[in-house]
């Protein structure tokens, strides 16, 4: 697995380079990708009323705050954050808060040596190409492109190549934009456009002190109540879903945005790769067969 994952960061790296994803990314619509991110994020969304269920008051508070926050006019901070303060607040009250984690204790750090086999290779590093560079890479680049940003996308997919390859020695494990992520620091539930990034660098410094402490982030859940997080991590999405339905049913295209909506729902898997990947290439295939003069007459309805 280490020597296959080290070798498909190559590889990553290598398409990316000579520009081959980038035209790949040029051929997928927008609209396609956003019926795989609505579903992405569909679950946690449901999970906050979900969690309503389980914490009422808790969770009923924090939906409220949530709602004041969405209402208070020229507020900078996103809706969110007080819902997440109220929640707390009232879970200190109700005794649902729980002591505080004791000690801390430094990851461990067990490098492998990558051992090289043609099975190892030929098993792992197709695979890995698709979820890197197609499956995350690919998503992340055309929603960033659909907000009016411009991401490099060869240099994404090299680096992210090369640092898939690098951190193999520490485990198979892939490095790729973040697909749930991109959403949530890009879209409009980040702020203005112009202060978007602010959110990528302190979601980032927030992610390494949970790496760097995550015995102690481990027991978060269980001092706060897990129906709260579940119901916070909901709420922190639902903008980014309404607007991915919203660019679903815009139009002019409709049918291959619906069929990646639909593949994305579904249990599908073909080769060993999950159904976000094939919805991308039915939805895609959809359009390109079915609705290609949607796509040559921009002007033939809202928007491609």
């Amino acid at each position: 697995m280490v020597g296959g994952v080290a070798v498909a960061g190559l590889a990553v790296a290598a398409l990316g380079g000579l520009g081959l994803m980038r035209r790949v990314t040029a051929v997928v619509p927008a609209p396609v990708v956003f019926g795989v991110v609505a579903v992405t994020v569909l679950p946690f969304v449901v999970g906050t009323f979900e969690a309503l269920g389980e914490e009422p008051l808790v969770v009923g508070v924090a939906l409220g705050a949530y709602v004041g926050g969405r209402r208070l006019p020229g507020a900078k901070i996103p809706p969110v954050l007080p819902a997440l303060v109220a929640g707390l607040v009232v879970a200190g009250l109700t005794g649902d808060i729980g002591p505080l984690p004791e000690g801390w204790l430094a990851p461990a750090i067990d490098p492998a040596r990558p051992v090289l086999s043609l099975r190892g290779i030929a098993a792992v590093v197709p695979v890995v190409i698709v979820l890197v560079a197609m499956q995350a890479n690919l998503t992340a680049v055309v929603y960033l492109r659909s907000h009016e940003f411009r991401p490099p996308a060869r240099a994404i997919d090299v680096a992210t190549g090369l640092a898939t390859t690098l951190g193999a020695v520490f485990g198979p494990v892939p490095v790729c934009m973040a697909a749930l992520m991109t959403p949530v620091t890009a879209g409009p539930e980040a702020g203005e456009r112009e202060v978007r990034h602010w959110s990528v660098y302190a979601s980032g410094v927030v992610l390494l002190l949970i790496g760097l402490g995550s015995g102690v982030a481990a027991a978060i859940p269980e001092m706060i109540p897990l129906p709260l997080l579940l119901a916070v991590a909901g709420l922190a999405l639902l903008g980014v879903l309404g607007h991915a339905l919203g660019e679903i049913t815009r139009g002019p295209l409709r049918l291959g945005p619906l069929v990646a909506f639909a593949v994305a729902s579904s249990d599908l898997a073909l080769l060993d790769l999950a159904s976000p990947f094939w919805a991308l290439v039915f939805g895609t295939g959809v359009v390109l067969v079915l609705e290609g003069g949607a796509l040559r007459n921009p002007d033939g309805g809202n928007r491609t």
